[in-house]
């Protein structure tokens, strides 16, 4: 009678599982940034689609001189500090300085949920009639809406038109007239 005895089994190197391991190790890494990526990145093109919108509507309303309407989309923090009539009187003073709003293209955006709703902070080079700038604008969602919170533009047409054409002084902020000789800015 002959012993028939298998073989051993191979065992595989320890290279080779080190390998398999690794492999699968990096598989995993690459769609588990798939997926999160893809949601961060759904998740800034929401942001981007949401500040676009409710910045599409208050511009619109600002191009058309409807004050009043533009007002009431802007959030109740920025309507405590500034009435109607301080609000109107700015947009007027921009719309003299710029010109008419041509067109815009956003630079950065950056959304954050908040415990009273989400908080975007959007940029973008802004063109205008009477030259080029940076608009900063802070949105915030309440109630499914989104409300402009903070707006500030930035212009050389702006150092321009705070240098006083009597006295050249360099005046801080917008205003009628010069806050060192008192004469018409």
């Amino acid at each position: 009678m002959v012993d028939f005895e298998p073989a051993p089994a191979e065992k595989p190197s320890s290279s080779r599982t080190l390998l398999i391991v690794a492999v699968v190790g990096c598989l995993a890494v690459v769609a588990l940034l798939a997926v999160c990526g893809g949601g961060f990145g759904y998740f800034l093109y929401q942001g981007k689609v949401a500040t676009d919108t409710a910045l599409d509507e208050f511009q619109g309303k600002l191009d058309a001189k409807d004050y009043a309407s533009a007002y009431a989309l802007i959030a109740p923090e920025w309507q405590a500090k500034q009435t109607r009539e301080e609000f109107e009187e700015l947009f007027t003073m921009i719309d003299d300085v710029m010109g008419k709003y041509k067109s815009r293209s956003m630079a950065s955006v950056n959304v954050n949920q908040a415990p009273g709703g989400s908080i975007a902070n959007a940029t973008y080079k802004v063109e205008y009639e009477k030259g080029s700038g940076q608009l900063a604008v802070v949105l915030k969602e309440s109630g499914g809406r989104w409300h402009v919170l903070g707006y500030q533009l930035n212009s050389d047409n702006f150092e321009k038109r705070l240098k006083c054409p009597s006295c050249g002084f360099q005046n801080q902020n917008l205003g009628k007239f010069c806050t060192n000789c008192g004469k018409p800015l």
